[in-house]
C-alpha cells in the first residue's frame, strides 16, 4: 500500500515532452521540489540504504537465531514430530 501511494506523486509531477530538435518523447518533472525529492531522497535513501540495512539487520538477526537454535538441545520426540510435520507441508 505505501509503495502505490508512494507512486501517486509521479503522475501527477511527471510530464512528456518533446525536446527541440527531436522527434521524440521525454518523461521529465515539472516541479523543483519534487525533483530534489527524487534525485536526494527516493534513490539514495528508499532504493539504496533503506533495503540494505534492513536485508543487513535480518540477516543477522536470523543468523543470531541459528546459532542459538544450534547450541540448544531439542528432545527427539520433538524433532520426529517435525519431521512429520515437514513431510506433510511438502506433499
Amino acid at each position: 500500500i505505501v509503495s502505490f501511494l508512494h507512486g501517486i506523486p509521479i503522475l501527477i509531477f511527471q510530464d512528456l515532452y518533446p525536446p527541440p530538435g527531436t522527434g521524440q518523447t521525454s518523461c521529465s518533472s515539472i516541479n523543483t521540489g519534487y525533483s530534489i525529492y527524487y534525485s536526494r531522497f527516493l534513490f539514495p535513501v528508499l532504493l539504496g540504504i533503506l533495503p540494505l540495512i534492513i536485508r543487513i539487520t535480518f540477516g543477522l538477526l536470523a543468523f543470531i537465531n541459528v546459532r542459538q537454535l544450534h547450541n540448544r538441545r531439542v528432545p527427539i520426540v520433538r524433532l520426529e514430530r517435525d519431521k512429520q510435520l515437514t513431510a506433510m507441508v511438502l506433499t
